[in-house]
């Protein structure tokens, strides 16, 4: 599984608190200021007292980390303590500025043109757009083990591919149905994967996804547990971290 996955799932269990023993507890510095005021900035390093729509992206992504960070576009105390977190956990250095290392491990630049040829969308050059939900709400959820997952599914699969998108969307719940918030996050993790933006969870979406997940059997020897060969899913276990656990082997952040 790659590591920017491995990353939201580790700060997955630190934000809801559902930690092992082994997890390392956060780290314990004094409370920023508070800014008298804010300045815009849209240059290295995005830092504290900054505000802007770069903020704004930041922010959306270090809801991985803070679950309860608001997304208001000035770069405060808690977004500071989320910035930092994100760093420990990620193996960065532990300065909360948003960096060029940093930026491009939160994946901020998700929305812009990379425009100096750097090979990511730097903040001067990104803007900031979250998907909204779609207009269909379902009146009624189907059980799917089979490709694509879609929108009204709902089944061991939906509950999988939710704890791996789980910090696409901020408001998403871990519920097993595949609603308007799910599809909102599948959509955000396609666009920042390189995958076609439908919402779909096919054969290519799945296999990101779900890189590494060994909580099945792979009949088939496709080379991946497919959704009707998944025999275990977070609802088996009593905690993200022994679903951590047992279905990757490991909680480290590699």
């Amino acid at each position: 599984m790659n590591r920017i996955t491995i990353s939201f799932i580790a700060a997955a269990i630190v934000a809801t608190g559902l930690t092992g023993p082994d997890v390392a507890a956060a780290d314990h510095r004094p409370a920023a200021p508070v800014c008298p005021s804010y300045r815009t900035n849209d240059q290295y390093p995005i830092r504290l007292c900054d505000k802007g729509d770069d903020v704004k992206s930041i922010q959306t992504r270090l809801r991985s980390v803070d679950s309860a960070l608001s997304i208001d576009g000035y770069f405060g105390p808690a977004t500071l303590r989320a910035a930092r977190e994100f760093q420990r956990i990620n193996g960065l250095e532990v300065d909360g500025l948003v960096g060029a290392a940093t930026w491009s491990a939160l994946a901020a630049g998700r929305n812009g043109t990379d425009n100096d040829g750097s090979g990511i969308v730097d903040p001067d050059e990104s803007t900031y757009g979250q998907l909204s939900p779609p207009a269909t709400t379902c009146a009624r959820y189907r059980t799917n083990d089979q490709y694509p997952i879609r929108l009204c599914d709902k089944g061991p699969a939906v509950l999988v591919a939710q704890a791996f998108v789980w910090a696409f969307e901020h408001n998403l719940e871990i519920d097993g149905y595949f609603g308007p918030q799910t599809d909102v996050a599948v959509r955000n993790y396609q666009s920042h994967n390189g995958l076609e933006v439908d919402g779909l969870i096919g054969p290519r979406t799945w296999r990101a996804i779900t890189s590494g997940f060994t909580c099945g059997t792979d009949d088939d020897q496709s080379g991946l547990i497919d959704p009707d060969e998944i025999d275990r899913s977070p609802r088996d276990f009593p905690d993200f971290y022994a679903f951590l656990i047992e279905c990757f082997g490991s909680t480290t952040v590699n």
